[in-house]
């Protein structure tokens, strides 16, 4: 029933932006009113988007679910001199999306990437009340239930700890920048394949430069090439999974 409703506020997403592309087009007589109708007819078709086919976490878990995964990475990189506030959204929607979990999905499109604003302004409070870590600045300090995460951890995750390891090796001396623009660059892709478009370089690039004005002030050419090679020699793309990255509110 909750897929149901994600899919038709993701079918009506779609052609919201779609009329917004749309209607200057019409007004500049770019576009016939004909060729619109079959547009949007075309648009009503459902999106490819994929949900995880079988998940041991209960609906009612979710949340806590995903604070236990919040809470696995500020364990494994807590003492990372790069482990930012931007640099722990983006291992966390990366992660989410690695081990294909809809963990009560509410990504938004924020200048430095998708962005969980629920989430991230409540995780550390939830931290700390679960007696794990208390954050003092930009560092974190053990509490005495912090070894319980990895219980509920394998509890949730153990079955894909796996994938997991793998992200979190791999990204383990990665900076705040060289995060954002995989996980920029990665929630562009997927948009991509949602709606049904075949893989375009041109096309991710640019969508990635477009995303914010703070990509095209922080990033060049070059520093995206380097990403993307990096995510396609170590694999991870992706694969169409979860829901379009929502424009804010």
């Amino acid at each position: 029933m909750l897929y149901q409703i994600r899919n038709k506020e993701l079918q009506n997403q779609q052609l919201s932006s779609l009329r917004d592309w749309l209607l200057p087009m019409l007004m500049n007589g770019q576009v016939k009113v004909g060729e619109e109708v079959k547009t949007l007819m075309a648009a009503e078709v459902t999106p490819t988007y994929k949900l995880p086919a079988r998940s041991n976490i209960p609906d009612n878990k979710r949340g806590f679910a995903k604070q236990v995964l919040g809470g696995k990475i500020v364990k494994e990189f807590k003492d990372d001199k790069n482990f930012t506030h931007i640099k722990f959204q983006k291992l966390q929607y990366l992660a989410e999306q690695i081990i294909k979990e809809d963990l009560n999905w509410n990504y938004y499109r924020q200048s430095a990437g998708p962005y969980d604003n629920k989430f991230m302004h409540s995780v550390f409070n939830r931290l700390e009340k679960n007696s794990w870590f208390r954050k003092h600045g930009d560092n974190y300090y053990p509490l005495e239930k912090m070894n319980d995460i990895d219980k509920y951890y394998q509890n949730y995750f153990g079955n894909k700890s796996e994938k997991l390891n793998n992200l979190f090796g791999l990204l383990q001396r990665g900076t705040e920048k060289f995060c954002e623009a995989v996980a920029t660059i990665y929630a562009v892709w997927n948009n991509h394949i949602i709606l049904k478009q075949e893989f375009d370089k041109e096309r991710v690039k640019a969508d990635f430069f477009d995303w914010s004005n703070r990509k095209t002030a922080v990033f060049t050419e070059e520093e995206f090439e380097k990403a993307l090679v990096w995510m396609q020699n170590h694999d991870i793309v992706p694969t169409g999974f979860g829901w379009l990255i929502k424009e804010k509110k």
